[in-house]
């Protein structure tokens, strides 16, 4: 009889992960204010994977794409729900890593080359289906925000002729700056895929048994120290006057600024843990970094100088 209830409670279990997997997959698609789920693909996958196993867990998985293709195709939006296939073998990469143990940097970097190869991959083959250059539309998809954005300010009554004029050059800018600067975004944003799935997908398992956690906390996390020198490189190249060494030289930038955000963030979390600030005061604070660029700036100083100072004394505590 028990034996009986554990199956019926694992049928259940099975069948509720297969609709949270169909939805995430669905609902970016079906209704363009949740395309921010898109991220939060692999994350699902990768808890199945822990939770039932290999085996099991990867009929879920497929049940669950079926289910969202048949949607896709009744509601015409199989090419968009193809786009998110290119998340799939992050969150199964994740649950191979896990199973093995490897660690924490090591899952990231790698998880950061498999997303980024997947983007390409995809991109590729999007191209010869469809005869259309990927990146240069994605390109082109950014400079149509940056004037669609321009021309709300225009049409704006609370701007004055002059505040217009200011602006002008500032977007200018931005539809110049934009296809230097793409590989970074394109790199930044697996980054924050990696980051904020490994972090979730960690934090969930270590609530449910500290055990089914495969890395320790995001507050332990930081960089290699030989990273430093890349960062002093690109900071040469900022200065000599060689175009193509600058243009790779302000993608390094930013690409490292992010991985030392995250450092910084994460000096920062463990110092709120350390002195037990309030929950509410530690939400303030993390939404103004988000707003504010000097945060990002100010955080991102600050994990560089804990490649010295190790502000969490975490050194050998780190996987």
């Amino acid at each position: 009889m028990a034996g009986q209830d554990d199956s019926q409670k694992r049928l259940n279990l099975s069948i509720l992960c297969i609709g949270l997997i169909a939805t995430v997959f669905l609902l970016p698609i079906l209704t363009s204010q949740l395309g921010w789920l898109h991220t939060l693909i692999p994350l699902p996958i990768f808890l199945v994977l822990i939770g039932f196993g290999t085996r099991h867990g990867t009929r879920i998985i497929s049940v669950a794409i079926i289910v969202a293709g048949t949607v896709s195709v009744l509601t015409g939006s199989l090419a968009s729900l193809l786009v998110s296939f290119t998340l799939l073998p992050l969150g199964f990469y994740f649950a191979q890593a896990a199973q093995k143990k490897e660690t924490c940097l090591h899952t990231a970097f790698m998880g950061v080359v498999l997303l980024i190869a997947c983007w390409i991959s995809s991109g590729f083959l999007y191209g010869l289906i469809y005869h259309i250059n990927p990146y240069n539309e994605i390109i082109t998809v950014f400079d149509q925000g940056i004037s669609a954005t321009y021309a709300i300010y225009q049409e704006s009554s609370d701007l004055s002729a002059q505040a217009l004029k200011e602006l002008e050059p500032v977007f200018l800018q931005l539809r110049n700056i934009v296809p230097v600067i793409m590989p970074a975004i394109v790199t930044i944003s697996a980054v924050f895929t990696v980051w904020l799935n490994m972090t979730a997908g960690n934090w969930l398992l270590k609530k449910k048994d500290p055990c089914l956690a495969p890395w320790q906390d995001f507050y332990y996390w930081h960089l290699p120290e030989k990273l430093v020198w890349p960062v002093i490189i690109v900071g040469v190249g900022l200065i000599l006057p060689i175009g193509p060494l600058r243009s790779f030289s302000i993608n390094g930038v930013l690409i490292l600024g992010t991985l030392y955000f995250f450092q910084g963030l994460a000096v920062l979390a463990t110092l709120f843990n350390k002195w037990s600030v309030p929950r509410p005061f530690r939400i303030l604070v993390y939404a103004l970094i988000l707003i504010q660029a000097y945060g990002f700036v100010f955080l991102a100083i600050a994990g560089l100088a804990d490649v010295w100072l190790d502000f969490r004394k975490s050194r050998s505590k780190t996987k």
